[in-house]
């Protein structure tokens, strides 16, 4: 009798149980492996046809190297840059579930763009301390300027949203043409910080995006900019945004993601009244958990397919 195929959860997330993902694949005529602990999920990748990573954990070059029969990674995230290099190198495929979030994660940044704009958070504090104090005007949404950097699926839904706000909206992305984003003005990005109100981050962590917004971008931003993080924290020099809230060059970040997560207990961004964190909770919702396991299961069985092996 010839063995199924087998799909091994490399760092299984505690919450999930795996059911829609085991029945999926057991009809698509495949094996589901959730290891138990980090040591046997080592164990078990090395017969793996296909290996799930969630990014629980990074996928290093040593965990790559202990691949023996794996013919494609899938990822239970949008992002891959948990994922070591060397996958490619080896020429196995790395499948991601882009798309599953994409209306949560644009909902959240305009979210967080309006409650840092309206200063909800110190409304809300005000409110119940009896304070209707406010150390900072409110000003009219309608036809404020938004740069939006990164104009994958998720920028793109943020700049519609926007649009549909009465908001103005900025594109930055080196990867597209003015043509492919129209009407949405492309502009370079040290040019698009320079004429936004807010910028919202929609872009992928790369080597080329460590530190994006640094000191120096953000000295180019009209003081009192609003900065929305929906995309990964590497991406914000976030000594810098400290320093740039001090001086009020920055009026509010609303971060949903973190250089390092979860944060130090010294966090120099938390109990500011100028920021509002949220804990990397975006891409959440009934409906986007769902699909992310139904995707993730037949990314799975694709890889298989296109290997001969499904």
């Amino acid at each position: 009798m010839v063995e199924p195929p087998v799909v091994t959860v490399f760092d299984p997330l505690p919450h999930f149980t795996y059911r829609e993902e085991r029945a999926i694949l057991e009809a698509g005529g495949a094996r589901l492996v959730v290891p138990a602990d980090e040591s046997e999920a080592r164990a078990a990748i090395a017969d793996a046809d296909v290996v799930v990573v969630t990014g629980r954990r990074r996928f290093t070059a040593v965990d790559v190297a202990a691949l023996t029969r794996c013919v494609g990674v899938q990822t239970s995230s949008v992002g891959a840059d948990y994922v070591d290099p060397s996958l490619h190198d080896r020429g196995i495929p790395l499948r991601t579930a882009a798309g599953y979030c994409t209306e949560e994660v644009s909902d959240h940044a305009i979210a967080l763009l309006l409650a840092a704009w309206r200063r909800i958070p110190m409304l809300d504090r005000a409110g119940w301390t009896g304070s209707a104090a406010l150390t900072a005007p409110l000003r009219r949404l309608r036809g404020r300027t938004v740069g939006v950097v990164g104009l994958g699926r998720i920028g793109r839904a943020v700049v519609a949203k926007a649009r549909g706000l009465g908001l103005d909206p900025l594109g930055h992305d080196p990867f597209l043409t003015a043509a492919e984003v129209a009407p949405t003005p492309l502009l370079e990005l040290d040019a698009l910080i320079a004429a936004a109100d807010a910028v919202v981050l929609c872009a992928p962590a790369t080597s080329a995006s460590q530190h994006l917004l640094d000191a120096r971008r953000l000295a180019l931003a009209r003081p009192g900019l609003v900065l929305v993080n929906v995309a990964r924290g590497a991406l914000v020099d976030e000594a810098a945004l400290v320093a740039a809230l001090d001086s009020g060059q920055v009026a509010v970040a609303a971060l949903d993601v973190r250089a390092t997560e979860p944060p130090p207990d010294d966090d120099p961004l938390a109990g500011r009244p100028d920021t509002i964190l949220t804990p990397h909770a975006a891409a959440s919702s009934v409906e986007a958990v769902s699909e992310l396991h139904e995707w993730t299961a037949r990314g799975a069985l694709d890889l298989l397919r296109a290997a001969g092996r499904g």
